[in-house]
């Protein structure tokens, strides 16, 4: 059965919200370890990746972990409804946007060429790693035209097969979750 997405977020969201402090941890930490193996993350210098909240899967840790090694870039939403990268050196750095969302003040934009992994957030997936994402659009927007490898992080409870893909929707090459990773062929 193919619902509207708005209902498909709205539920997923509920449950997402519904876990407890302890559960986030504990999935997100086992999603972030196998993400750390993967050979996409290994051999990655520059990362796109988003600084969560409301019980999405947990990425201030591995940034923490890594900021040093790797250099990492975030997502900043713009006035036009449209999102780009900045680099992330400093966590002193950061304030909250409109939306409650943690963003660099200052702004070192990233060329999305330079960046080769993206890292990003899932509120549902389906079997060919199409995903519902807040309803904005701003991933599928950004990522039209980005040529690094996409993964998707996501707890397993929010698959769904139930939503039609539409044109601009961006696949992605991966989805992490706390139980197994799965991967989608292109095309």
């Amino acid at each position: 059965m193919v619902l509207d997405k708005r209902k498909i977020r709205k539920d997923l969201l509920k449950k997402r919200e519904a876990l407890d402090e302890n559960t986030v941890h504990c999935f997100s930490s086992l999603i972030m370890d196998q993400l750390k193996n993967t050979e996409f993350f290994q051999l990655a210098n520059t990362i796109g990746i988003y600084l969560s909240y409301h019980n999405e899967v947990e990425t201030w840790s591995l940034i923490k972990e890594v900021i040093h090694e790797k250099k990492i870039c975030v997502p900043v939403v713009n006035q036009d409804r449209t999102m780009q990268f900045f680099l992330l050196d400093s966590f002193e750095n950061l304030e909250k946007n409109k939306y409650g969302i943690d963003e660099p003040k200052k702004h070192h934009l990233i060329d999305k060429e330079q960046i080769e992994l993206m890292i990003i957030p899932v509120v549902g997936y389906n079997d060919q790693g199409s995903r519902v994402g807040y309803g904005g659009g701003y991933y599928d927007k950004y990522l039209k035209h980005f040529h690094g490898k996409k993964i998707g992080i996501a707890y397993s409870f929010q698959h769904t097969n139930d939503f039609a893909v539409q044109e601009h929707d961006i696949a992605l090459d991966m989805i992490i979750t706390e139980k197994k990773i799965i991967t989608f062929k292109p095309g």
